[in-house]
């Protein structure tokens, strides 16, 4: 559902995430937010846009919904080095990409630091894919359901 500040200009929006807002006859600015429940339960909001016009149509005004529910994953990548059965040293500057069941991308992330260990902040509950990969290794990945705020995992990643 799109809502303009008014209460009495809300607006439901096509399959396809498209919206017509009508404003007859205005010129300056105004505000609008999306709302959303998911089938999940989790409800979802945006930040409010500000959106200026002369009176002629502005289209692609795309206003992202972020889930009621955060995660904040961490995790730390191990490099296997050649011949090793064994989790070999943990590696800095690996690439960390978290997406959901659907493809999009929810998270990125580079491990860094002494704990060499990338933290990500996600706003998806759910099943979601996180893959890490390095120049000269083979990417792995982890594919969990993620129900709390915080979640950890330890990828290994093999010459």
């Amino acid at each position: 559902m799109w809502a303009s500040t008014d209460p009495t200009k809300k607006i439901a929006v096509g399959a396809d995430g498209s919206y017509s807002l009508q404003v007859a006859g205005h010129s300056g600015s105004f505000t609008i937010t999306a709302e959303y429940t998911a089938t999940d339960g989790n409800y979802k909001t945006s930040t409010a846009r500000t959106v200026g016009t002369t009176g002629a149509a502005i289209d692609g005004q795309d206003i992202p919904l972020n889930y009621g529910h955060t995660t904040v994953v961490t995790v730390e990548v191990g490099l296997f080095p050649s011949g090793f059965s064994s989790a070999g040293s943990i590696s800095n500057g690996v690439t960390v990409v978290i997406t959901t069941e659907d493809g999009h991308e929810v998270g990125r992330g580079i491990t860094s630091g002494t704990a060499k260990n990338a933290v990500i902040t996600v706003d998806h509950p759910g099943r979601m894919t996180i893959t890490a990969s390095n120049t000269g290794y083979r990417s792995a990945s982890t594919s969990p359901n993620t129900t709390s705020s915080t979640e950890a995992f330890s990828l290994n990643l093999a010459p």
